[in-house]
């Protein structure tokens, strides 16, 4: 059995190192989804993908021959610093790598400021800033994109009222534009910005013609490389080849040899449009009519591949990237490989084989540490503060996002409430083309939108959103940064409560993540006069300022644990020396007695439990040294004390009754017992005595423990007894009068078990009490009964544990011919090799066939099957047995029981 225990957790820890070798294995290659994207921009063979989260940037390597995308590096951008914390929006491939558009925001107060343009060319480099932009007046969100041309140079299209439109900058970067301050080094191109100019995006051209997107126009102006205007591209319309919210541009190569075409995301559309050097539509994509694998998407930049045919994109929407020549195909995960992951599980799968080797020789080096008493306490009380503290924080955390929805929600429904009466349903109607975003109608909207939500501190108010609902196409329709009417607002399944504010037409309010990030929304329904939905109103605030509260929260947690961590750390130091310098001082003492010298004492003047202690010492010292001394003539006495006790071995065992039957002028009860001592002394013992003329008592009694002590405690209660027992007819009054003698001077804690009975010797009735002893058996009509098994009384506690113990008698009618059988636990718990017991069952098995042999044959026989069972185990405890018999007058009548 104990080498089965130690095998176990050696082999518990192998099959743990097989589990995580196979484990190790498995983890190298593994898939993983796209969680938030928010941007995405082709860069050779690369796709970058940002993650919202922490601005994490995947960069996915794809192949023409597969669709599959593996990840090739996942990194954080865009760190925040000391003031300011930056949020990446917007991705754009440059000449290397790409370029990273970031929202800049002032820490303190949340309050958005600007853009900063920046270079990233490789995961090991830092970033070159090539444009950092902080506005005027941020609070009207005048968007800024980026292209590049062949030699390098950068280009910037703006909406900045009343600057031009265009900003070239050379290939250094390193520009800073703050309000109306334009540095030097920035080239103005273009045309002058008005009031209601929105530019998109912008692409430079083979030859260096320059490309923007309006959508304040619906066309995509062409510029000359020195920014002249040269040309309007694209009609305006819902039609397939027609423009509607035009965004990205982007050229694409056709078959090798051709030039690439401008192409356009007509995102009102979902569709490309593509366009020959004159201006003239050449091409039109329409994914959604060609088996596009979702129900809307948002269109974007796309990349061909001229040898394949294939060309591959990234839908924003629906977390897919897309691969299409006569189909469309989406994929929402990519490949990872893990090796560091594998190589840890490898590792550790060695550690667990070597501690499986060497598991032993670990237990006993951990058996041998010694840990002090400043390590324990730190031990303790550093992860109850930490863990304190974490829970804390996440219930402020809690509190702090509750207060922040309920107001937004109170605050939101009382705006929106304010808007939809102020809007006149018919000027909501009349917006119907792209170019009614510069009419009349637009202008009294957004005016009136504006002044309720006070647009001039946005950043504190929720933001607005009027979608138009055409069909099945949902747009941003009239909104806080005045873009195109019909610019795409594609709605996942997901968001629930979308389609819930349409088909219930009543007002929702959640939460939601998009390529954007994630946002509170309330959602307002607007119904026409046949009560159809035609417009929702969207309220809506950045999610991002109560996660950045949260971590505001959690670095200030950590700096308060950090700083308690490390003043706990000091306390504990100091106090754990204080504490400890009377036990140091306590050690040094103990080795001194260690070597014989007890004269010098502790000098600790603490009146607390280290005082005591000292104190405590010191008198055990003193004890010791006496002890020593009296040791030295004990010694001398021990020989002589031996033979003594050798001596009272034989006393004791002549005081056992030898003679049976025992009195002769009581013929009418035979009685045997037999008593075995595990040790020179034993603990049991048994005895009979006249009572009286007529009565009879019979004791067979078990010392706790074993050996010397046992045996003497066992002389003092035999002396005791029979003291006690003459001419005192209750055995439980007996008991009762040396357990008050045993319990009131027993320092030694020992106790004894007894069954006490007195047996009228011509009536055969038996008054007996049973002192915490095995029951004994009565062998009667051919049955083996134990004796007060349903009696209530006859009992009592063992003699010597409390000293008020009460005992009571019972009685038992004894036959003639009965026999009954007293022995000690020694019978019943005697052990063979295997740790059985010889037990009860056994011994009333073994003592039905002796119902009509002699006393003396039953205990010899009951003696024989004990010695048996216990095989070559050796004898564990003392072992009494007594048979006790009543019989006729005439002895001749049991003659042959002796025979």
């Amino acid at each position: 059995m104990k080498s089965h225990k130690k095998h176990l957790a050696p082999g518990i820890l192998i099959l743990g190192a097989f589990l995580l070798l196979v484990f190790s294995a498995l983890s190298y290659h593994g898939t993983r989804e796209f969680r938030n994207p928010v941007a995405y921009a082709f860069s050779g063979s690369i796709l970058f993908v940002l993650e919202k989260d922490r601005n994490t940037l995947l960069e996915l390597k794809y192949a023409s021959e597969g669709p599959a995308l593996e990840l090739a590096a996942s990194y954080s951008i865009e760190p925040d610093d000391a003031e300011h914390y930056y949020m990446v929006r917007k991705l754009f491939p440059a000449p290397v790598g790409i370029v990273v558009q970031s929202y800049i925001y002032r820490k303190a107060s949340r309050e958005f400021l600007g853009y900063r343009f920046s270079l990233h060319t490789s995961a090991g480099r830092p970033p070159i800033r090539l444009l950092t932009v902080i506005l005027q007046n941020p609070n009207e969100y005048p968007e800024i994109t980026y292209a590049f041309d062949s030699i390098g140079q950068h280009y910037f299209a703006n909406n900045c009222k009343y600057r031009h439109n265009i900003w070239k900058i050379p290939p250094s970067g390193g520009i800073r534009v703050e309000g109306d301050h334009i540095p030097p080094e920035v080239e103005p191109l273009g045309t002058i910005n008005g009031p209601l100019d929105q530019w998109e995006a912008m692409a430079v051209g083979p030859d260096g013609s320059l490309f923007v997107s309006s959508a304040a126009s619906g066309k995509v102006h062409r510029y000359s490389p020195q920014g002249e205007p040269l040309q309007e591209m694209g009609t305006v319309g819902f039609q397939a080849g027609e423009l509607l919210a035009p965004d990205e541009l982007f050229f694409v190569g056709g078959p090798i040899g051709e030039a690439p075409l401008l192409t356009v995301a007509s995102e009102g559309n979902r569709t490309w449009v593509q366009f020959s050097a004159e201006g003239a539509t050449a091409r039109v994509i329409q994914p959604l009519k060609n088996g596009y694998p979702f129900e809307d998407t948002l269109v974007g930049t796309f990349q061909m591949d001229q040898s394949t045919g294939k060309g591959y994109a990234f839908d924003l929407a629906n977390k897919s990237f897309v691969v299409f020549d006569e189909a469309f195909r989406a994929y929402g995960s990519y490949t990872i490989r893990s090796p560091g992951m594998t190589a840890a599980l490898a590792l550790a799968s060695a550690c667990l084989l070597g501690l499986a080797f060497r598991f032993s020789r670990i237990l006993n080096f951990l058996g041998a540490l010694r840990f002090p008493f400043f390590f324990k306490l730190l031990v303790l009380f550093i992860p109850l503060l930490v863990i304190t503290t974490e829970f804390v924080a996440a219930g402020v955390y809690e509190i702090m996002r509750d207060e922040v929805k309920s107001e937004y929600l109170r605050r939101s429904a009382n705006l929106a409430h304010a808007i939809l009466t102020s809007l006149p349903l018919s000027d909501l109607q009349s917006i119907r083309d792209p170019q009614d975003r510069e009419g009349p109608a637009y202008e009294r909207i957004y005016q009136t939108v504006s002044r309720l939500l006070d647009v001039k501190s946005a950043e504190h108010s929720p933001k607005w959103i009027l979608h138009k609902i055409v069909g099945n196409h949902y747009y941003f329709g009239i909104n806080v940064w005045r873009g195109a009417i019909f610019e795409p607002c594609v709605v996942p399944k997901e968001r629930s409560m979308f389609f819930k504010a349409l088909q219930g037409k009543t007002p929702q309010h959640g939460q939601f993540m998009d390529e954007q990030g994630e946002w509170f929304s309330t959602l307002h329904p607007v119904l026409d006069d046949k009560g159809d939905v035609v417009y929702v109103l969207e309220l809506y605030r950045s999610a991002e300022e109560l996660y950045r509260g949260q971590k505001q929260v959690s670095r200030r947690v950590s700096q308060v644990v950090g700083i308690t961590v490390a003043i706990t750390v000091i306390l504990i130091l100091i106090f754990s020396y204080l504490f400890t310098r009377p036990l140091r001082q306590l050690i040094r003492r103990t080795e001194i007695v260690r070597r014989g010298d007890f004269q010098l004492g502790i000098e600790i003047r603490s009146r607390d439990e280290m005082g005591d202690l000292a104190r405590a010492f010191d008198r055990m010292v003193v004890d010791l040294d006496t002890y020593t001394r009296e040791l030295a003539r004990t010694t001398a006495q021990k020989e002589s004390m031996e033979r003594e006790l050798r001596l009272a071995r034989q006393l004791q065992r002549e005081t056992l009754p030898k003679r049976f039957p025992p009195f002769p002028e009581a013929p009418q009860v035979v009685i045997y017992a037999e008593m075995e001592p595990a040790r020179e002394v034993g603990g049991d013992y048994y005895d009979f005595f006249l009572v009286d003329d007529s009565h009879l008592g019979v004791v067979v009694a078990d010392v706790s423990g074993k050996g010397v002590p046992a045996g003497l405690f066992m002389m003092r209660v035999r002396a005791m007894l029979r003291g006690s027992a003459v001419g005192n007819l209750s055995p439980a009054d007996t008991l009762f009068r040396i357990n008050q003698l045993i319990a009131s001077e027993n320092p030694s804690a020992m106790f004894v078990t007894m069954f006490y009975f007195i047996c009228h010797m011509e009536s055969g009735e038996i008054t007996y009490c049973n002192a915490g002893h095995n029951r004994p058996f009565l062998l009667k009509g051919g049955e083996v009964v134990k004796v007060g098994e349903d009696t209530a009384g006859g009992k009592g506690l063992p003699v010597g544990v409390m000293e008020d113990a009460p005992y009571t008698d019972a009685r038992l009618q004894i036959g003639c011919d009965d026999v009954l059988v007293v022995y000690t636990d020694g019978v019943t718990e005697a052990c063979n090799k295997d740790g059985e017991l010889y037990g009860e069952d056994r011994l009333v098995g073994n003592l039905a066939p002796l119902l009509d042999l002699s006393p003396e044959r039953i205990c010899l026989q009951v003696l024989h099957t004990v010695r048996t069972h216990q095989e070559d185990s050796g004898q564990a405890d003392d072992i009494t047995i007594l048979a006790f018999r009543r019989r006729q007058r005439d002895p001749a009548t049991l003659s042959s029981d002796h025979a």
